[in-house]
């Protein structure tokens, strides 16, 4: 390990090298592996172009990689200048130059820092410990005498492109570590064949949650605790390519090292405060184990080593001013580098690997100028910023291949803010969580999932919620990818759009394959188009990452629920109960477990037991009414619903009473009851100026006034027997299109409109259904059909299949009713009992009645349930 990193390899570089010009044509010597390797550290690290003046240096060992670069900078337009390196120049100047030639500055190596536009230099050492028998005294005098060469070339950000990073293939290297040559030879090319697109968008994931933080605490179960502040502290990625904001940015960021993937940063000066403890480090030659720096007000108080460190600890004696600051912090990002157990493999691009220093730290970004370095790494380290674990334990966690989504905020006191709403809103307490969202958002107006949490705490809570979402998209582009890709797979589920929405999330999973928050929205999505298998497996996949991440259990047990898997839902539900027993969803969860198994008694007791946790938990009171009104006790269900209504803090739990109350109203078969309740419920929304809704009220509204237009109670069928009520059918056909209108004249996006549009198409094929215009329902189902097929909206293309279902059915052409319906949401109790009256028809008798219970006992909190359970027979 090079302890002294950047400084000292820059310095005996220029001080140890032959400088030779070199004159050669396109095209001449070089293999086909140097060859494509030179123009790649030419053209995509260095970004060489025409009238640049090029140093390029390197040892013998690589003179046909050197001739090749210089061969390709000068095809280019630009100058190269060759200097080989040997050790014994090297090791010859140390020893034998004069102290007061040592410490002077070489007036040739900072003429050409003041020409030169851009440096590729190749990794020339061989011997490890070549300078162990140098007195430290010279080395750090040479080191100072080069300082004003390194200023020179930060100052007009001269382009570095260094290949090598510690871990160039030698056998001295190799035996050093431990391991085989090849195994190291491997590694370094691994490491430098990497997905450089993909590193880049991991170094700037982890960058701008540096970027945003305050407070850096770093921990290692080897006794290392540190704190440091890095506030407003610029940081540099080092991702294989000195980019078009590198260049903008200038200094230290014009700095390539390979195999690269770091991250590195040197903090508020002064505030370093704890202890580092480095297990082994190889110094000069040496195995230094034990490392031990205390520091306070960012300085080294005490070092120690406990065996192997005289030589160390001699040259921090005598070093001058600076030695004892605390330079720099450094994460390494390259998923092809891992830590091998068992060896003594440390390098700086590892993923996960932490590394820290001391002394001079101008390469960093930092302003100490020292001539003395000294860095070690940390394997097994985590590192916290604020609140947002970016290494967790050795592993890479923020930004990546194996990250979780990160939360980019400019402010450390809006992400508190925010984890704590997002805790809460996770638990289903909403309306608890708003403020602390909405105080983010206060702190920090472009805070992209804050937005979105807030539209989702509203959504939940029956308020408003397009709003935030908008706001969220409107800053999703300052963000990263996976928050970027959440908002807009929510924009594109609201619009319709369910492939997209899908798709997005699959980019995020396949972005950040260890967050299993994404993965449980992706199984969320995949539900919505009834994928139940795949949807299963995903939350499964959930809880295999985080088994601690309480919301996956609900949701596998709601899965679960949905496909009567009853066994395995009440053990998703029994552990989220586990895992957070003080909260009162989980139990509320499983209370909803028992009312689908139809164990009404054992739900109320369950949901009592939410209420005294939380009694203001409105899920659970509609959950009794719910139970109530199964067991065929309507009385006590409105008493309850009327109790909630009384005492509501405002009218979105208010329309959530009047809703439950419509519900017990369908289930009696009282359908005029319930279209007032409606309407009740339709006026709130006016009055809070919602138009989602508003239409969706008036939409309900429809819904129920054209099943009483037609239902026959007596028969407990679909297949009516008397003329549909006009009145009924022009109220039913007003309030669709007032819905439509309302959408229409809304802020709302185009894509939701066209949503809302297939949605009409397929309400007024259902009102020329049930007028028996079956021109004008075959016409405008077709239309529903190919519109919500163009527009990938699975949910229109479910609805569009029950109507063909019913328009067939109706023409008694059953085969092809059973396909559609077959096609349409099979979990829909309306679509269950056509298809029960379909198997009737064909002489399915079983086959029917097993629908037909399917109905019976479909025992859910479901609007079409309420609706079609009046006409089973009792």
């Amino acid at each position: 390990m090079n302890t002294v990193r950047r400084l000292l390899l820059l310095a005996v570089a220029a001080l140890c090298s032959i400088p030779a010009f070199v004159r050669a044509g396109p095209g001449e010597g070089g293999t086909h592996e140097t060859t494509a390797l030179a123009r790649k550290l030419v053209e995509q690290c260095a970004r060489i172009h025409e009238g640049d003046m090029v140093l390029i240096s390197g040892g013998v060992r690589d003179l046909r990689l050197l001739e090749d670069i210089a061969v390709h900078v000068r095809t280019l337009g630009a100058s190269p200048l060759l200097s080989i390196e040997t050790e014994r120049v090297a090791l010859r100047t140390v020893e034998n130059t004069p102290a007061r030639f040592l410490s002077t500055t070489p007036d040739l190596s900072l003429k050409l820092a003041e020409i030169i536009t851009a440096q590729i230099d190749i990794d020339a050492s061989e011997t490890q410990g070549l300078f162990s028998h140098i007195p430290p005294e010279r080395m750090q005098a040479m080191t100072r005498a080069f300082q004003p060469v390194m200023d020179m070339m930060m100052k007009r950000s001269v382009r570095f492109v260094h290949l090598g990073n510690g871990l160039y293939p030698t056998s001295a290297r190799a035996r050093q570590f431990g391991i085989s040559l090849d195994d190291l030879t491997r590694m370094f090319w691994e490491g430098l064949n990497v997905d450089y697109a993909k590193m880049q968008a991991t170094g700037e994931a982890v960058r701008k949650v540096f970027a945003a933080g305050r407070v850096v605490r770093l921990t290692n179960p080897n006794g290392t605790d540190l704190t440091v502040t890095i506030t407003g502290r610029p940081v540099q990625v080092s991702d294989g390519v000195i980019s078009d904001n590198d260049l903008a940015a200038g200094g230290p960021s014009c700095q390539v090292w390979l195999p690269a993937g770091e991250v590195y940063l040197a903090p508020v000066s002064g505030t370093a405060q704890g202890k580092v403890v480095v297990d082994h480090l190889f110094y000069e030659g040496s195995d230094v184990k034990g490392l031990t720096m205390t520091l306070a007000r960012g300085k080294v108080t005490s070092l120690t080593t406990a065996s192997g460190g005289d030589a160390l600890q001699k040259a921090y004696r005598i070093a001058g001013e600076g030695k004892d600051e605390f330079a720099f912090i450094d994460v390494g990002i390259n998923p092809n580098v891992r830590a091998m157990p068992g060896t003594k493999l440390l390098a700086w691009m590892a993923s996960g690997i932490v590394s820290v220093g001391i002394g001079g730290n101008t390469w960093a970004g930092g302003s100490n100028t020292s001539a003395y370095s000294l860095a070690g790494f940390l394997p097994g380290s985590t590192i916290k910023v604020d609140d947002v674990v970016v290494v967790d334990r050795g592993k890479l966690v923020a930004g990546g291949e194996i990250a979780e989504i990160p939360v980019t905020t400019r402010s450390g006191e809006a992400r508190q803010n925010f984890l704590k709403g997002r805790e809460l809103m996770e638990a289903l307490r909403a309306r608890e969580a708003m403020p602390y969202l909405e105080k983010a958002i206060t702190v920090d107006p472009e805070f992209a999932l804050a937005h979105y949490s807030l539209a989702s705490a509203r959504a939940i809570a029956g308020m408003p919620f397009m709003e935030e979402l908008n706001r969220a998209a409107a800053v999703a582009g300052m963000v990263s990818d996976g928050e970027r890709m959440l908002i807009e797979a929510w924009q594109a589920d609201v619009a319709g759009n369910t492939a997209k929405g899908i798709e997005l999330l699959r980019s995020v999973v396949a972005r950040y394959p260890d967050d299993a928050r994404a993965r449980a929205l992706l199984s969320t999505a995949l539900w919505s188009r009834r994928d139940a298998d795949e949807a299963i497996a995903t939350v499964r996949s959930a809880i295999a990452i985080d088994p601690q991440y309480a919301p996956a259990y609900n949701w596998l047990g709601y899965l679960c629920t949905y496909t009567e898997r009853f066994p395995e839902a009440e053990r998703a539900f029994q552990q989220y109960i586990a895992l957070q027993p003080n909260e009162p969803n989980p139990r509320d969860s499983y209370a909803e477990l028992l009312l689908k198994e139809g164990k009404f008694d054992e739900s109320i007791a369950m949901y009592e037991k939410v209420l005294a946790l939380n009694p203001q938990f409105t899920s659970a009171v509609i959950g009794i009414a719910n139970n109530f009104a199964l067991k065929g006790l309507p009385a006590e269900a409105r008493k309850r619903l009327q109790t909630l209504y009384d005492t509501a803090p405002d009218d979105a739990v208010r329309r959530q009473a009047l809703r439950g109350m419509m519900l017990v109203s369908l289930h009696e078969g009282k359908f005029e009851r319930a279209l007032q309740e409606a309407r009740q419920r339709q006026a709130l929304s006016v009055k809070t100026n919602d138009p989602l809704a508003i239409a969706g009220d008036l939409t309900t509204i429809g819904r129920i006034a054209l099943e009483m237009s037609t239902v026959d109670l007596s028969k407990g069928t679909f297949l009516k027997m008397r003329t549909p009520e006009a009145a009924r059918i022009q109220e039913a056909e007003k309030c669709f299109e007032e819905a439509w209108t309302t959408i229409e004249g809304s802020t709302m996006s185009q894509g939701f409109k066209d949503a809302v549009r297939l949605e009409t198409v397929a309400a007024r094929a259902e009102i020329a259904l049930n007028s028996n215009n079956l021109t004008a329902a075959k016409q405008l189902a077709e239309e529903c059909r190919v519109g919500a097929a163009t527009r990938s909206d699975a949910s229109a293309l479910q609805r569009a299949q029950y109507l063909l279902g019913c328009i067939a059915q109706t023409e008694l052409r059953h085969g092809e009713a059973l396909a559609h319906f077959t096609g349409a949401d099979v979990r829909s109790p309306r679509t269950l009992l056509r298809l029960a009256e379909v198997h009737e028809a064909m002489g399915n008798t079983a086959r029917a009645k097993e629908y037909r219970e399917r109905v019976a006992h479909f025992n859910e909190d479901n609007f079409e349930f309420a609706l079609v359970r009046a006409t089973l027979p009792k």
